[in-house]
């Protein structure tokens, strides 16, 4: 029994496990009914990220939280968050790990475990002629042939400095999610 504990956890931490495990000794069932790496994890979120020592929320799915803080959104549909894919915030999908439907927490996070630190060289100097017309401080822009937003943080002689970089690099995020649906 201890063994089959023992490779169960194994599996279970490198996320390679089915959703029921079967001791060899007393033949017991025993259901996976958590969180692991691989499951599609339906949530509810809100994200704040700490500006000026105050939370101000950033994005949110949740109408109560919404309402309460002025935010208006256009859907409030739940986000599917595949574990271990990385394509979503590193420190939420190792958060989620381990957790059970109907389960919600609060977790406070550092730049690196959300969206990463501010990248200098994210931050690039274009010249006024390659922008939209009247482009000005604060505006967001896409360059032609780029998926990816910048804001303009000001204009010196005809150049902008645009900062390529996520709005929330840099930042200590806090995120609360409750968990909807898993999915393997």
């Amino acid at each position: 029994m201890k063994q089959d504990l023992i490779l169960a956890l194994i599996l279970l931490s490198i996320g390679i496990i089915s959703v029921f495990i079967v001791n060899s000794i007393t033949g017991y069932v025993v259901r996976v009914d958590h969180v692991i790496v691989g499951d599609e994890v339906l949530i509810n979120y809100a994200i704040w990220y700490n500006g000026s020592g105050n939370w101000t929320l950033y994005s949110t799915n949740i109408p109560s939280i919404a309402f309460k803080n002025n935010f208006l959104i256009e859907d409030y549909q739940p986000i599917k968050v595949k574990i271990g894919s990385g394509n979503f915030i590193i420190g939420l999908q190792k958060s989620l790990l381990g957790m059970k439907m109907g389960e919600n927490k609060t977790i406070i996070l550092p730049p690196k475990e959300a969206y990463g630190d501010l990248k200098k060289d994210l931050i690039k100097f274009i010249p006024i002629s390659m922008l939209p017309n009247n482009v000005k401080k604060g505006d967001k822009i896409t360059l032609k042939d780029s998926a990816v937003e910048g804001e303009v943080l000001g204009i010196l002689n005809n150049t902008a400095i645009v900062n390529f970089n996520h709005p929330l690099a840099g930042n200590y995020v806090k995120i609360y999610y409750e968990i909807l649906k898993i999915e393997r």
